[in-house]
């Protein structure tokens, strides 16, 4: 049909410009899997989570709960009531509150953490995303992060 005719040309369209910034996907030169998928009809997901399994297998990614966390920032905001937020991705440790954390060389305290659905958690392990609000400032999207149980360890590292 014309729909599918039109999405395989953006997926193409998308794939010429990934090789334009030197990423090279499956079918295209590279070893890097890709999976078309819909977001609006779901078409494909269950083939991307499985995509997404098989290459976390492959690389055999392995993480330690039981050290401090460290990972990056994936965005961030002001809020209004809350003052400077950021959404962390937990690359490895546990993020806990009553720790420090250290962004871009920037120390704050950890007070309000929610998980993706908005609740409030005391702690997030590994491949977490979670929203920490009333940060010193805003984090710029990318900076790296790590936390220190002690606020002395962490000045020494901000």
């Amino acid at each position: 049909t014309m729909r599918e005719r039109a999405a395989k040309f953006n997926t193409d369209k998308v794939k010429q410009q990934l090789m334009e910034q030197e990423v090279f996907v499956e079918g295209y030169g590279g070893q890097v899997p890709c999976v078309a998928i819909s977001a609006k009809s779901g078409q494909s997901v269950d083939e991307l989570l499985d995509t997404i399994l098989l290459v976390a297998e492959l690389e055999d990614f392995r993480a330690d709960p039981t050290q401090e966390a460290s990972g990056f920032v994936s965005e961030s905001h002001l809020d209004q009531k809350r003052g400077a937020a950021g959404t962390l991705i937990v690359r490895d440790g546990t993020l806990s509150s009553g720790s420090s954390i250290v962004i871009g060389g920037a120390l704050s305290p950890v007070r309000i953490l929610e998980n993706f659905l908005g609740k409030p958690i005391k702690s997030a392990g590994p491949s977490s995303a979670v929203k920490l609000y009333s940060l010193v400032s805003v984090p710029a999207a990318g900076s790296e992060f790590v936390t220190f149980a002690k606020k002395k360890d962490a000045e020494i590292h901000s």
